[in-house]
């Protein structure tokens, strides 16, 4: 049996402002017709890229006073696709404890047709880094603490 599977893969440049990210993402997911994809694609950290406040964005996630969550459900239902959420920030582990000090995980979900969340992914490795130029290290683990090995 012979079966197509049509995917969207999203790029964007994303902002430090949620809001401004998912509204170039309304728009770019605008131009979808319902049913025309049956998964998306987005990228990693495609609602707030290097946000000052990853903690307290991380803290509305997990809590459901967040803008993202909602969001990317929505869109599901309306394209009536399968999302696999690139990153987003939260503050609790998938267990519900809460990721200690100011740090957050950074999250991959994905959502079904129904807008319902159907899976969780914490990214483990993360990228520490000392290069040659003006900043010299880079420190995603200082914002964000690695999923757990499973």
């Amino acid at each position: 049996m012979n079966e197509t599977v049509t995917i969207a893969v999203v790029q964007l440049c994303s902002s430090q402002e949620v809001a401004l990210s998912l509204s170039q993402l309304s728009s770019v997911l605008g131009g979808l017709q319902p049913g025309a994809v049956d998964a998306i694609f987005l990228p990693e950290n495609f609602a707030a890229l290097a946000a000052p406040s990853a903690h307290q964005i991380g803290l509305a996630e997990s809590e459901g006073y967040g803008l993202i969550r909602p969001f990317v459900a929505q869109k599901a239902v309306e394209t009536g696709a399968y999302i696999f959420a690139g990153t987003l920030p939260l503050a609790r582990r998938e267990d519900g404890r809460a990721v200690p000090g100011q740090r957050v995980r950074a999250a991959s979900l994905v959502f079904d047709p129904d807008g319902v969340e159907i899976a969780r992914y914490d990214k483990q490795h993360l990228f520490d880094v000392d290069v040659q130029d003006q900043i010299g290290r880079y420190r995603e683990s200082d914002t964000f603490e690695p999923g757990d090995e499973r």
